[in-house]
This record gives C-alpha cells, sequence and structure tokens, in this order.
C-alpha cells in the first residue's frame, strides 16, 4: 500500500510537470509579446488540448508579427508618397520665385493639384487602421491614362530639366479608357517617375510607355 501511495504521487507529479511547464512557455512568450516583441513562439508538442493551445498562441503571435509589419511598411510608404509632391511643390515654386516658370493659371493648377494630394495622404494617415484592414475606398471613374500620364509627366518637366533629362511618354492613339482611380494611378506614376529620376544619371532619358493588354 505505501509503495502505491509513492507511485500515485510520483505519477501525480509527472503528469503535473507535462501541463505546467507548457504552459509555463506559454505565460513567459505572452510576457514577451505583451512588450511587444511579436516574433515569439512556443513549442509544446504532443498532443490534445495543450497542443492545440501552443498552435493558437503561435497563429496569434504570427498575425500580431505580420499587422506590425503591415503598420510599418504603411507608414513607410506614406511617407514616401508626402515626399514627393512636396518635391514637386518645392522645385516648382522655387522655379516660379527665380523666374523659369510663369506663375500663370495651368502652373497653378498643378500646384493646387499637388496640394490636393497631399491633402489625401494625410487622410491616408488618420484611416491607416482602415488601410491595415484592407477597407481603403477607391473613387474610380473612368480613366484616360494617357493624358493622365501626360499630366503628372508636365509636373516633373521642371525638376528634369534641371538634371537635363528627357522624358517622353508613348502610347498608341486607341489607347482605351480604363476604369480606376485617376488620384491613386497617379500616385504610382509620380512614385514611378520620382525613382526613375533618381537613379538616372543626369543628361539621361526616361522613356513611360502605355499600352493595352491586348497589344501585350
Amino acid at each position: 500500500g505505501i509503495a502505491g501511495v509513492f507511485v500515485a504521487i510520483l505519477l501525480g507529479a509527472l503528469f503535473t510537470r507535462q501541463i505546467v511547464a507548457p504552459l509555463g512557455k506559454v505565460t513567459a512568450a505572452a510576457k514577451r509579446v505583451a512588450q511587444g516583441d511579436f516574433g515569439q513562439k512556443v513549442d509544446i508538442g504532443g498532443s490534445g488540448e495543450l497542443d492545440e493551445l501552443g498552435k493558437s498562441f503561435n497563429s496569434m503571435a504570427a498575425t500580431l508579427n505580420r499587422d506590425q509589419q503591415l503598420r510599418r511598411n504603411m507608414v513607410a510608404d506614406i511617407a514616401h508618397e508626402l515626399r514627393t509632391p512636396l518635391t514637386i511643390l518645392q522645385g516648382n515654386v522655387e522655379a516660379m520665385l527665380d523666374g523659369l516658370l510663369p506663375p500663370d493659371k495651368e502652373n497653378l493648377t498643378s500646384l493646387h493639384q499637388e496640394t490636393l494630394l497631399l491633402t489625401r495622404l494625410v487622410d491616408d494617415l488618420r484611416t491607416l487602421s482602415l488601410a491595415e484592414a484592407g477597407q481603403i475606398k477607391f473613387q474610380s471613374k473612368v480613366t484616360d491614362l494617357k493624358e493622365l500620364s501626360s499630366q503628372v509627366i508636365d509636373n516633373f518637366r521642371t525638376q528634369l530639366s534641371a538634371r537635363n533629362i528627357t522624358v517622353a511618354l508613348e502610347a498608341p492613339d486607341n489607347l482605351p479608357e480604363v476604369w480606376v482611380d485617376p488620384e491613386r494611378t497617379a500616385q504610382v506614376l509620380r512614385n514611378l517617375l520620382s525613382n526613375a529620376m533618381h537613379y538616372t544619371p543626369e543628361g539621361g532619358s526616361i522613356k513611360v510607355r502605355l499600352n493595352s493588354a491586348a497589344d501585350g
């Protein structure tokens, strides 16, 4: 009888340890997650409810880590988006002050469009949580991409001329109109042109080509 009691105590201790040890791992990892370290992962092993607990914790930590990275990328992307129109505004205003660009209605309209873009980007910062959930609304309409691309390129003319960089727009005459958000599409074009201008040496050239899917 005494031997049976000792065996029962020993088995109970082993069984308790099998439960407490995995829970201790989860608790320690949960504390690190609470401190902002979302790269945690626990390896409980075995089967049953404890194994499911470990998998659920790992899935939660991975989701939090992914959301944090998405948030960082979104902030970095918007910061880059803000830099482009600010650069355009600064370059064109300086050109007007130096007398290189006339402050006429056409050029002022172009600057006004850049301020509208800045306003929208600031609004995007306020709705960052919606962006993370993929719920930013697009204001799509039928758009002439050739005309839109031409307007975006014109906004870069002053900066391109200062570096003696030429830019050419190639598009077929029968290019169909598309259903897109023109402002967000313009953002993409601005980013592409800004990057191209940054990596194109002085005296180089940039070519923007538009074509329909049917044309390959």
